[in-house]
């Protein structure tokens, strides 16, 4: 029987594994932060239970169960919700899989013993939500924390499953939180989605300022996914206008970025002011950003091929040799080579050059570095 520790250390050496998790008892080697006494009560023989911290300026309901839940609505004011969420992971499962119910396989009910899913969602006031944000970046050895934003299309469930998946399976020592924008969770939505991204910018300019200032952080890792790189771009800009003294995100991460190209090549430099680090994941094979050039009208930033962007300190990554879903645009939490890349990132402060798998791109502007096809 292979140890999931074991996977993980073949994964960073060579850099793609597409197997299972095999069942075992993984206690001991879970990061200290998911091992608490609250999930411990929830876990089961089949699945472990992962505590992700959220932010949110959705708006707040209450389910037909009386459970809480946020919609697509906007928070009024644009006040920011607190709180965590426990997340349930199948102890047999493909790495990088955020699995669901399928009516092919006659699942109509979320199971935790063989999906991923969000059991539980506890509201938190702000000073309460600080002190156990706090709490669970002091138990990692480099005190630290990771927000991941969401993009188009997703639902608050959803962006609590996926950063329970990304913490879990990167083994993520520090505290995990999302930041949930309200999204409509609806494909035909792309507009309003738009509109509400950029509404939410200010809001998470104004949480990742409580956080740099309060969560006693020492490394704070930005993950961006699609269209809330939009958000995070403003609210990275708005804080380097007036940063707060010592603060620098250790690693921004900008996976299949849907903005504008040649935005994101200005934008740029306000981001490296307050950044160690700044990486981008682009892909020719990205269908969803395929449809938002047509939409637009010009080339996204995510996108790979003859126009990908090379900007002078930015670690681009053309990730187009990877195999993903049809869309091929959540590559960056769904591939085990994206996942352990990242891992590598936010582990070892590995510049691309010294990273597994990737292989130099000299163009007459600049280089950048490409995945090797399998």
């Amino acid at each position: 029987m292979v140890g999931r520790s074991v996977v993980v250390e073949a994964a960073r050496n060579i850099g793609s594994i597409f197997m299972s998790v095999l069942p075992m008892d993984i206690e001991d080697e879970l990061p200290h932060s998911f091992s608490l006494e609250s999930t411990k009560a929830l876990e089961s023989e089949n699945y472990s239970v992962v505590r992700v911290f959220y932010a949110t300026d959705r708006a707040a309901e209450t389910n037909d169960d009386g459970k809480l839940a946020y919609d697509g609505g906007r928070s009024p004011g644009g006040a920011l919700n607190y709180g965590e969420c426990l997340i349930s992971i199948p102890k047999v499962r493909k790495l990088g899989e955020l699995s669901s119910p399928s009516i092919w396989r006659l699942e109509f009910r979320p199971n935790p013993n063989k999906h991923i899913v969000l059991l539980e969602t506890i509201s938190k006031e702000e000073a309460d939500y600080l002190k156990l944000v706090r709490e669970a970046v002091e138990k990692s050895p480099d005190r630290e924390a990771f927000v991941f934003i969401h993009g188009y299309n997703v639902a608050f469930v959803d962006a609590a499953r996926r950063t329970g998946q990304m913490a879990y399976d990167l083994q993520f020592k520090g505290a995990p939180i999302f930041y949930s924008w309200p999204s409509n969770d609806k494909t035909k939505d792309y507009p309003k989605d738009e509109a509400d991204v950029a509404w939410s910018a200010p809001h998470l300019e104004r949480f990742l300022n409580l956080l740099g200032s309060q969560s006693g952080a020492a490394r704070i890792h930005i993950i961006a996914h699609s269209m809330g790189n939009r958000a995070a771009c403003e609210a990275l800009k708005g804080l380097s206008r007036n940063p707060i003294p010592g603060l620098e995100f250790r690693h921004v991460i900008l996976a299949a970025p849907d903005i504008d190209a040649d935005t994101f090549a200005e934008l740029s430099a306000a981001l490296k002011t307050i950044s160690h680090r700044l990486t981008l994941y682009a892909s020719s094979n990205d269908k969803a950003l395929w449809a938002s050039k047509t939409l637009h009208g010009n080339p996204r930033a995510g996108q790979a091929g003859d126009q990908i962007v090379i900007v002078t300190d930015v670690d681009t990554i053309d990730a187009s040799a990877i195999s993903t879903d049809f869309l091929a645009h959540s590559y960056f939490s769904d591939s085990w080579p994206l996942l352990a890349d990242i891992q590598s990132l936010l582990n070892d402060d590995k510049p691309p050059e010294s990273r597994f798998g990737l292989l130099e791109v000299k163009k007459p502007n600049g280089r950048y570095f490409a995945f090797q096809a399998n």
